[in-house]
């Protein structure tokens, strides 16, 4: 089911100012998407890193660590069935 779709890591920050620094500048990640509350920097062909504003999960291992981009979540959901 997941198996067939891109997965992105994603990465809640308290900072995103100094994320975006470290990730685009020390990193060298390439910066294709920003919306309000974060950036997706491309990695290799296909995934990526998602950094996100989150100061009450930030480095508390609360948040969510990957995400899958599937065009139709009722439908993936389906398959596993």
């Amino acid at each position: 089911m997941l198996a067939e779709y891109p997965v992105c890591a994603t990465i809640a920050v308290k900072d995103l100012a100094a994320a975006k620094k470290f990730y685009g500048e020390t990193l060298g990640l390439k910066e294709p998407k920003e919306d309000p509350q974060g950036v997706f920097y491309k990695s290799g062909e296909g995934s990526g890193v998602y950094v996100y504003t989150s100061p009450a999960v930030a480095g508390s291992n609360k948040a969510t660590y990957a995400a899958w981009n599937v065009p139709d979540v009722p439908g993936a959901q389906r398959q596993r069935h």
